[in-house]
């Protein structure tokens, strides 16, 4: 199970903390086993953390402790609409896995009143 929570201001991604590994496997070619909610999420994220370390809209920090495991926090904001694209775009990936694949992702939004 991937639980990931997010913490959300002014309808803009502020935090996000992912846990957490997908079981639900399906055989490939190879013999090998892979879990597609797994790549899903971790192909989103990685692509969300990218854009937000590179862009000069946001001030961006991100962590990846140990495997299955994701902290992204924006620090400063310069231009509040692209975060909100942004945003938007990656609640609505998490939305979409996590309605396909219900057993597998948890995903928590929390709206608080903080600035940053």
């Amino acid at each position: 199970m991937i639980t990931i929570t997010v913490e959300i201001v002014n309808e803009t991604i502020r935090r996000l903390d992912s846990v957490g590994h997908a079981v639900t496997g399906v055989s490939r070619t190879d013999g090998a086993e892979g879990s597609i909610p797994c790549a899903a999420v971790s192909s989103l994220l990685r692509a969300a953390a990218a854009s937000l370390a590179e862009s000069p809209a946001v001030d961006a920090v991100g962590s990846a402790s140990s495997p299955g495991s994701l902290a992204i926090s924006v620090t400063a904001v310069h231009d509040e609409r692209w975060l909100r694209g942004v945003s938007d775009v990656i609640l609505a990936g998490l939305r979409g896995i996590e309605s396909d694949f219900p057993e597998e992702l948890e995903v928590k939004i929390m709206h608080t009143d903080r600035r940053v």
